[in-house]
């Protein structure tokens, strides 16, 4: 079983912990589960320029048995540019495969107006420090440096803006097939249904998630844990 050495570790730290331009591209794959079945995998890659501009990108499918039921698979992706330790997104499209959801926003920083650009009829105001369902994530990294008790996030979702209540709620060990983890674990939580989302987040790894556990309207519980990494271009 593969285990980062120390000082491959604390590489990884300072480079996710210092100034934008020194935040490593990454690509993760997490096995999904519900229970004992297994789902499939979800992929997450970073890849940033010389500009800081940056491509933030997540994609979900069934394998194995269940992709003989399923060929379900979703895909997220974030563009825009890390400045001052912010992700600015600049696009954001979200494709379900064999779904008429789909769709896509454009963030105008010179008009500071966030719209639908795949012909749904959406625009609105920009909020300061907006983000979407993506990039947000990827913005955890950097904020959870000082290990808050709670994080706030404005959220583009589809049609309409969102406020994002992250909590902090403790430290947990998580173990991984790539060893085992100190990690902060974050919470966030809709008021009106079951729905329910935790992050555990490594500091060796600077905040990137280990484990992520989705609660779904119907109670149902699926949980990726990260078994493969890479760092760099």
């Amino acid at each position: 079983m593969y285990r980062p050495a120390p000082h491959l570790l604390l590489l990884v730290l300072l480079c996710w912990l210092g100034p934008a331009r020194a935040v490593e591209p990454f690509e993760a794959e997490y096995a999904l589960s519900r229970g004992i079945l297994t789902l499939g995998r979800m992929t997450r890659s970073l890849v940033i320029d010389a500009d800081h501009q940056y491509v933030l990108v997540s994609r979900m499918e069934a394998t194995g048995l269940v992709s003989v039921f399923s060929s379900s698979s979703v895909t997220e992706e974030s563009r825009g540019r890390i400045a001052d330790r912010r992700f600015q997104p600049t696009s954001y499209r979200y494709d379900k495969k064999g779904s008429k959801r789909d769709y896509a926003l454009h963030f105008d920083y010179a008009l500071n107006q966030v719209e639908r650009s795949d012909g749904g009829d959406w625009h609105a105001a920009m909020p300061r420090g907006l983000l979407d369902k993506l990039s947000y994530q990827a913005q955890l990294m950097f904020d959870l440096e000082d290990v808050p008790q709670s994080l706030d996030y404005p959220i583009a979702d589809k049609g309409k803006l969102k406020q994002y209540l992250i909590t902090n709620t403790g430290n947990e060990a998580v173990e991984t097939p790539l060893g085992r983890f100190d990690t902060v674990r974050l919470e966030r939580a809709d008021d009106d249904s079951l729905r329910r989302t935790r992050v555990w987040c490594a500091r060796a790894l600077g905040w990137l998630p280990v484990k992520v556990e989705h609660r779904d309207k119907h109670g149902d519980v699926t949980i990726a844990l990260l078994r493969h990494l890479e760092r760099g271009s």
